[in-house]
């Protein structure tokens, strides 16, 4: 809608109800509250600039906090919102909104408080009842919540103040009544840190963060604590007094200085307290501080970056005050303190009330006026925005208005009404009219008369005689509006019961034609200038427009039938209503019932009422006066919180400003009324100070004239004194000139030298160390072919070996398990030796080569740093010279301030004088301080020496306990090994039903899988081979590195590191005691130092070679070894062969046998197998004679013999199997599995023996002698 937009100018007030209610967005921006709009304000030019509450897509019920982040980046806005509340943020430059925080859990419609972390990542905000809930909110990127917490549980107990600490932004400490919580910001989640303030009960309304670790908490008691480090300290200000009668003084703020910090208190006071480290307090206050214009409690104080103080009284009074400049009277009152901006209207001492009840404006001059519930009238220079003068009465006014020459002043009492005029500096009260109870009084456009509304009736009188013109009467309720017409001979007025009638001025009678009888009360009305309509709202929020003046047909002559009043229905209630009769935009002010904000609601009333309208909402409260300037350009509210908003109308394209009667666009005038005895005291007072002028004037012309003749004779005697001092100045420079050429020259002769010498020296070392390299090359490849060699006599003799030592396979295979583990750890400490040879060998050539340019380098350095001396030194003498040449040149101006020197010298005096005194004060607060300390760590150390023998003893229980758990795991150990071992036999068990009947196909694979093992154990010794390779790869290495610690020769740190770690083992001390006394400029260190690392060099190579020797040794007997074992294996599997195939034979024969019949022929049948009969018993009844006891074959018991031999049992082949290293786990493992195989084989063949043996039992065969047999033919058809 373009017509009736209000934008923001000016705004006069503020809300201190909010909490932190002042806080600097920058060194000279300050934010605050106004209304329902936040106001930054430039502290220097006093401009001002708005940020609005919200109004799409939600309509803002007010502002109920603010904060601005540390990084002076962002402005935080919290508004009550229906249901969940709502934070906005705004650019602090451009004050444009960026962000918006809302939380569906929050469980309240307003946020208490809020803060931003130091880092300006996080964001804290502290819901309002039910719930009291705390939400902390990442806002560094996306905004999103990242955990909520519930402070309180119930209204009694509300939250005051949260805030994040500065120095670390992941504590967090929330105030209020009866609570003190700080919380940790730990792992996304907040946990709760437990504090002991040792007042449960309190009520906590303030708190501030000092930058020492320590916090300050302030009590509605007047209490400050301090805690420092999250503990309870002192209690800095405690409330002294035990009389109840006297009352307490809450602390409602703190804030921190450079010297402490000032806490603000009731009536104005402001306490000023400074570190005092002697005390128990540690802080102990300085000065009390009264604001003599206030007359409430500092709600809030915010200090500068000047250390001044800003500071917000509950009376919304903005004060700025400078604690440099404050001198202290006897009653405790200040002359530093001022009004930031200008003052504003306050609360009613004993009401409490701070409504504003009226406002105008001139139309002569750029002022306006209010009169409020505080008893005062105050005049507004609307273009200094500031407050010309006000007074104070003993009793409210009601209603006020303004003559059109702004020289005059109505003011409406309860049971007067006073003609005041507006003076320089003063409201002085001229005439008084009795009148009653008038709430609506009103100057005519021209000035010449007064009409005041006293309930139904309005009186009219004379502003220049004082004389009663008429009374009009006529309404039946209170007269809500007067509307005087063009030339000032009529008047309109609108009556409580919805009567709009018009009047004569001079006679006081009522025109009936022209009015409009009412038939519902309104609530407000307004009326057109000229007549022609009327606007009121009803009880019911309904919008009336009444059609008053008549209107006649041109040709006919004829009245026209007057239309029916139009209606409009309204979402609010209105207390006032305006009507700008150039443009005819209607102007409303809501009455803020509803719990909303005072908005004023702007309808366009030409051709015709429109059908919508515009709301802007300006006020936290409800609007309770408004006024149009005389050229409808501005709008004037004021609210119940006394507030004053100035607004600009926007106005339509189509609509023009039209010139109204007596209004035109002249500048305002500069007239001003004045006592004719003030005057004559400031022209009297004027007199006397031109007096006092002149005589000074001539005093100072006199004092100037002789200082003039002293000051000529001290130039001439300094002028010739430094004369003298320039002339040896420059013969001294002329001399040391001279000498600095002679030493330029002996420095480029002496740097020459040295080049020269420094390039033989490098070129030595380089053919010493080329040499030397070369010599470790030949070395290196003698050595390779000694390995060479070695590994081919190793091959010979391995082959040699290998069918020599097959006898002793089965005695030798448990010892080799052993050795075999030994020889791995010798390997490893081999390993790690010859990495220690290489890093001694790395620290020793970079520190030959540090030690070889040391002396070098120091050299050059001392030179190049007496060159700089001497250039440095001539630079210096030029600048004395040049400096010497310009104090010559300023001794005039300096002779002119010596006197003023020499007062500041004395203030000076004087102040370090007090700084002495303040010196030994702190030196005995100190020295109170360290022994206060002493005896804390005496007993901290007490408590050490407990803590220690509670350890003590604690370690003895915790030894008991480890060696009870011991006892238990030793228990414990062999039942687990029974275990395993029993899941192992049933695993064994289990596998045996499968390999019984795959043992034919397992046994035609095993020839295959040796021979396989068998190419693995010709690998494994290709294997060792590459070791050897390895090793001459690992010598290779060696070198890289010592060609490596030689790049590093010009940086001489870096190499006497290397060489140190090369060296560390054996020659360390030596090392270090050569570094000690390197540097001295021996010539013959460097040689002797080169044919010590010789000898260690050949040392070390004699070591390696005796390494390698036992690494082949060790290589040779692993591999005899490994040799014997397959050898041994292949044996065996050849017999488990034959067994398998001879039982299998014998068991195939002795079925088919079993199933021809030839059973009852046993003989025969003994006698084709080649086995033995019993013989026969003597007598048929007597049994046979018992066989002989079982023996256990031969072919049995070898095979269970090398079993128990070869380690094939399941506890000696896990052992072997965890003994064995990683280059041999593969080969293991499937000599493993070859013997778990024949393990399954033998008991196979078992079962079979005992098939056997029960067989020829039945049959009465000697089962031994069978036995006997198949062992005989199976060992004699083994081939060798």
């Amino acid at each position: 809608m373009s017509f009736g937009k209000l934008t923001v100018k000016h705004a006069f007030g503020m809300n201190t109800k909010i909490k932190n209610c002042l806080q600097f967005v920058d060194d000279h921006q300050l934010v605050y509250v106004c209304g329902h709009q936040v106001v930054v304000m430039n502290t220097e030019n006093k401009d001002q600039s708005f940020i609005t509450g919200t109004t799409q897509p939600y309509l803002s019920m007010g502002i109920s906090a603010i904060a601005c982040s540390v990084s002076k980046k962002t402005i935080a806005i919290a508004e009550i919102v229906e249901p969940i509340a709502m934070v906005a943020f705004f650019d602090s430059q451009t004050l444009r909104r960026k962000k918006v925080l809302q939380y569906s859990e929050l469980g309240s419609k307003e946020i208490r408080c809020m803060a931003f972390s130091a880092d300006g990542r996080l964001c804290l905000t502290q819901g309002a009842g039910p719930e009291w809930n705390l939400v902390l909110w990442n806002i560094e990127k996306s905004v999103k919540v990242i955990g909520s917490v519930k402070i309180s549980m119930s209204d009694d107990n509300p939250v005051h103040q949260v805030s994040f600490c500065p120095w670390d932004s992941n504590v967090i400490i929330v105030i209020g009544k009866g609570l003190v919580r700080i919380f940790r910001i730990t792992e996304g989640q907040l946990r709760p840190v437990s504090v002991n303030t040792r007042r449960d009960h309190a009520n906590f309304i303030s708190h501030t963060w000092l930058w020492d670790d320590k916090l300050l908490l302030g009590t509605d008691g007047g209490e400050i604590l301090l805690l420092e480090g999250l503990e309870f300290r002192a209690v800095v200000n405690p409330q002294l007094t035990e009389n109840p009668n006297e009352p307490v003084c809450p602390i409602f703020s703190l804030a921190a200085t450079a010297k402490g910090f000032v806490a603000g208190t009731v009536d104005g006071q402001i306490w000023s307290f400074c570190a005092e480290e002697d005390t128990k307090e540690q802080y102990k206050r300085e000065e009390t501080y009264n604001l003599p214009k206030a007359d409430g409690g500092i709600v809030c104080v915010t200090v500068t970056t000047d250390d001044s103080l800003m500071c917000a009284v509950d009376s919304q009074q903005l004060y700025h005050f400078t604690v440099a400049n404050a001198n202290v009277t006897k009653d405790g009152a200040s002359n530093a303190y001022d009004y930031l901006f200008t003052g504003f209207h306050r609360n009613n001492p004993s009401t409490g009330e701070i409504a504003i009840t009226g406002i105008d404006v001139a139309l002569w001059k750029p002022i306006a006026v209010t009169c409020g519930k505080d008893c005062s009238v105050r005049v507004w220079n609307l273009i200094d925005r500031r407050i010309e003068t006000s007074k104070f009465f003993s009793e409210e006014p009601s209603a006020i208005t303004i003559h059109p020459s702004g020289l005059y002043v109505a003011i409406a009492f309860s049971d007067r009404i006073r003609l005041a005029s507006i003076l320089l500096d003063d409201i002085a009260v001229t005439k008084e009219f009795n009148v009653r109870g008038s709430t609506e009084i009103r100057f005519s456009r021209g000035g010449m008369y007064l009409a005041a509304a006293n309930g139904a009736n309005v009186q009219i009188f004379n502003t220049y005689t004082g004389g009663l013109v008429s009374t009009l009467r006529g309404h039946t309720a209170k007269v809500r509006s007067i509307v005087w017409q063009n030339l000032d001979s009529k008047l309109i007025t609108l009556g409580q019961e919805g009567t709009v009638y018009f009047w004569e001025a001079s006679t006081g009678k009522r025109s009936d034609e022209s009015s409009y009888p009412g038939v519902v009360p309104i609530t407000s009305g307004t009326a057109l200038i000229d007549g022609a309509k009327a606007y009121t709202v009803s009880n019911e929020r309904v919008l009336k427009e009444i059609p008053i003046k008549k209107s006649f047909d041109a040709i006919t002559g004829q009245e026209i039938a007057a239309k029916k009043p139009k209606h409009m229905q309204l979402d609010r209630y209105i207390t006032n209503m305006l009507i700008d009769d150039s443009s005819k935009i209607l102007f409303m002010g809501s009455g803020g019932e509803d719990g909303g904000p005072g908005s004023i609601v702007s309808l366009l009333t030409v051709p015709n009422m429109a059908s919508s309208y515009e709301v802007t909402p300006l006020h936290s409260s409800a609007i309770t006066a408004m006024c149009l300037s005389k050229d409808g350009n501005m709008l004037f509210t004021g609210d119940s919180s006394g507030c004053l908003v100035v607004t600009e109308i926007e106005k339509g394209k189509g609509t023009q400003d039209k010139a109204r009667d007596g209004i035109n666009g002249s500048d305002f005038v500069d007239e001003i009324l004045i006592r004719k005895s003030d005057l004559d005291d400031r022209r009297a007072k004027a007199d006397e100070l031109s007096l006092r002028v002149e005589e000074l004037t001539l005093n100072n012309d006199h004092q100037l004239r002789l200082k003039n003749l002293e000051h000529k004779d001290k130039i001439e005697s300094i002028t010739e004194k430094f004369t003298g001092q320039i002339d040896v100045e420059r013969q001294s420079y002329s001399s040391y000139s001279h000498e600095k050429i002679q030493s330029e020259a002996e420095f480029r002769r002496q740097v020459t030298d040295l080049d020269e010498r420094h390039e033989r020296e490098l070129t030595n070392v380089e053919n010493r160390y080329k040499a030397k390299l070369s010599i470790e090359a030949t070395r290196f490849q003698q050595l390779a072919n000694e390995i060479e060699e070695s590994h081919k006599k190793w091959n010979i003799e391995n082959n040699t070996l290998v069918e020599s030592h097959q006898e002793y396979l089965g005695r030798l295979s448990e010892e080799y398990e052993n050795k075999l583990n030994e020889e791995h750890m010798a390997q490893r400490q081999l390993n790690k030796e010859k990495a220690d040879y290489q890093a001694d060998f790395d620290m020793s050539r970079g520190n030959v080569e540090q030690d070889g340019d040391s002396e070098i380098d120091e050299m050059k350095t001392r030179f190049e740093n007496r060159l700089k001396q001497e250039e440095e030194t001539s630079i210096a003498l030029m600048a004395d010279h040049a400096i010497m040449k310009k104090n010559l040149q300023m001794l005039n101006k300096d002779s002119e301030s010596q006197k003023e020197e020499i007062r500041r010298l004395r203030d000076k005096e004087i102040r370090l004088i007090d700084t002495i005194r303040s010196l030994e004060k702190d030196i005995q607060s100190h020295k109170k301080e360290i022994r206060e300390r002493e005896e804390t760590i005496t007993d901290k150390e007490k408590r050490i020496f407990d803590l220690k023998k509670k350890n003590q003893e604690l370690e003895k229980f915790r030894f008991v306990l480890d060696y009870k758990i011991k006892e238990l795991k030793l228990q414990i150990a062999p039942r687990e090994n029974e275990i395993l071992i029993m899941q192992r036999q049933i695993e064994d068990m289990d596998l045996e039903l499968e390999q019984y009947h795959k043992s034919n196909l397992a046994l035609n694979l095993m020839i295959g899988e040796l021979k396989l093992k068998l190419e693995g154990l010709r690998k494994e010794l290709v294997a060792q081979t590459g070791r050897v390779d390895i090793n001459a790869k690992l010598l290779e290495r060696f070198m890289r590195d010592l060609q490596e610690a030689w790049q590093f020769r010009g940086d001489q740190h870096t190499l006497k590191s290397r060489v140190v770690n090369l060296y560390r083992v054996y020659v360390q001390e030596h090392v270090a005691s050569t570094a000690t006394g390197g540097g001295g400029g021996d010539e013959a260190g460097p040689q002797k130092q080169y044919n010590r690392d010789r000898e260690q060099m050949e040392r070390s190579i004699d070591a390696l070679r005796k390494s390698l020797r036992t690494d082949a040794q060790m290589h040779k007997r692993d591999l005899s070894k490994m040799m014997r074992e397959n050898v041994m294996l292949t044996k065996e599997m050849n017999d488990l062969r034959k067994d398998s195939k001879t039982m299998k034979l014998q068991d195939e024969a002795l079925v088919k046998a079993l199933e021809s019949g030839k059973a009852n022929n046993i003989p025969e049948l003994i006698e084709m197998l080649g086995f033995a009969v019993k013989a026969p018993a003597t007598s048929g009844g007597a049994p046979p004679p018992p066989s002989k006891p079982r023996k256990r074959s031969i072919r049995s018991t070898a095979i269970r013999h090398s079993t128990s031999a070869g380690g094939t049992g399941h506890g000696t082949r896990d052992g072997s199997a965890n003994g064995n290293n990683l280059g041999l786990a593969n080969s293991k493992f499937d000599l493993n599995e070859a013997w778990r195989e024949l393990d399954i084989q033998n008991e196979s063949m078992f079962r079979l023996e005992e098939q056997l043996r029960s067989l020829c039992d039945a049959l009465n065969i000697n089962s031994d002698l069978v036995m006997e047999h198949i062992d005989k033919e199976a060992y004699e058809n083994v081939p060798l």
